[in-house]
């Protein structure tokens, strides 16, 4: 009796072995799942938004894409802790260098080394981590350290011509910049999760009002945006007697016609 193969015997055994080979074939994927967080889409979308605010450069976007205090290291051992957006932007040339910058942009992301602590760009100038929790969970910067027999600068005055960066806020549903300009207008630029700021904000708004409130050292800033029956409030922390995530740096507040419709914390 002559046995014949079966085709579609041998089609199913065939599939899952190369399914099996192309999950091999996957370093990223293998990168996000030793490291953890929302996984390979949510970092080949901080890694295009990382070369691009770098390549421009764009402080303001970066501000998005950092953990702060960011940690910046030099050759001669010596350490800084960049705080905020606006001490990002006055200090990004000598916290990014050239050196740094082509790290970044020259690295192979399907090449990045990755551990369980962090993923490394270039010869370890740049590690990104994951902060922030539930759906604000996300990929970060969270140290630089300089090339070669690189040097941290003294700080230079923030650039008139620049708008000033005020507040960068990742909350579970949306990506806010807060910036003013040389006259002290106010901007705010808003992005739905999980669309990139380097496209288009989702929404602008031109201008809005600030606060101070409370006193030393709880004295902490609230802006708010109006746009059509939308209402935007942003807080930083001040004082607080509720319990704070870490890493969180403040709230976001939206709220339609008067009710609220999301509480969350910014990162």
């Amino acid at each position: 009796m002559i046995m014949t193969q079966r085709p579609w015997l041998i089609l199913l055994l065939v599939v899952p072995l190369a399914m099996q080979h192309a999950l091999a074939q996957d370093p990223i994927a293998d990168c996000t799942r030793s490291v953890g967080g929302p996984g390979k889409a949510a970092f080949l979308l901080f890694d295009r938004e990382l070369r691009a605010a770098l390549a421009t450069p764009d402080a303001a976007s970066l501000a998005l894409l950092v953990a702060f205090p960011l940690r910046v290291n030099s050759s001669d051992e010596a350490t800084i802790s960049v705080d905020n957006p606006a001490a990002l932007q006055v200090r990004f040339q000598e916290v990014f260098p050239s050196g740094v910058r082509k790290a970044v942009l020259n690295q192979k992301v399907g090449e990045v080394f990755c551990k369980y602590t962090g993923i490394m760009y270039g010869s370890g100038e740049v590690w990104v981590q994951v902060v922030g929790q539930g759906n604000a969970e996300r990929y970060a910067l969270t140290a630089v350290n300089l090339p070669g027999a690189g040097k941290i600068a003294s700080p230079k005055s923030w650039p008139l011509k620049t708008p000033r960066v005020e507040f960068a806020c990742n909350a579970e549903q949306h990506r806010l910049i807060i910036d003013t300009n040389a006259t002290g207008a106010m901007r705010f630029r808003e992005w739905n999760q999980p669309h990139s700021i380097s496209d288009k904000p989702d929404m602008e708004v031109p201008s809005g009002t600030k606060e101070l409130e409370g006193t030393d050292p709880c004295t902490h800033a609230i802006w708010t945006f109006q746009q059509g029956k939308t209402e935007f409030v942003l807080s930083e922390l001040g004082c607080t007697e509720n319990e704070v995530p870490q890493g969180a740096k403040g709230t976001l507040e939206v709220s339609i016609d008067g009710t609220q419709q999301i509480s969350s914390w910014c990162y």
